[in-house]
């Protein structure tokens, strides 16, 4: 079991590095048919709500599925407020770390910044410049 978690990274590694297309090829397909599976769920969900709403109402064809449309339409608005609940959440706690993340990232350079001696803050500024004007000269 140990030589296993030290194997597989190594081959997992590997199989995306010598076979990229079998990979993308195999998430793709997982894609597509996590697609379909949700598509044939939604006409089985479709299907039954035109059987229940037909018997127990008694309605024609087109009451049935004005009735049924409303009825997926008003499911699929509950969703998408959950949906926005969960995403403002998530939003909320990423604004956060990221904040969190860089404080501490300018808190870091701050104290590298100050344990330099002044031979290496003139190098790090005459390269900082020196790669901005190299690109000002190449690229724009």
């Amino acid at each position: 079991m140990t030589h296993l978690r030290k194997i597989l990274p190594i081959l997992v590694f590997g199989f995306l590095v010598f076979f990229p297309d079998v990979v993308l090829s195999s998430i793709m397909e997982c894609l597509h048919l996590t697609v379909e599976l949700a598509h044939l769920l939604f006409e089985v969900v479709e299907l039954s709500l035109d059987h229940i709403i037909e018997h127990l109402f008694e309605t024609d064809l087109h009451e049935t599925q004005v009735i049924v449309f409303y009825i997926m339409m008003v499911l699929c608005a509950i969703v998408a407020y959950g949906l926005w609940l969960v995403t403002k959440r998530a939003c909320i706690y990423c604004k956060l770390k990221l904040v969190e993340q860089k404080n501490y990232r300018q808190e870091q350079l701050h104290d590298y910044w100050l344990h330099q001696d002044i031979m290496h803050k003139i190098s790090i500024v005459v390269l900082s410049v020196g790669l901005v004007m190299t690109y000002l000269l190449f690229f724009m």
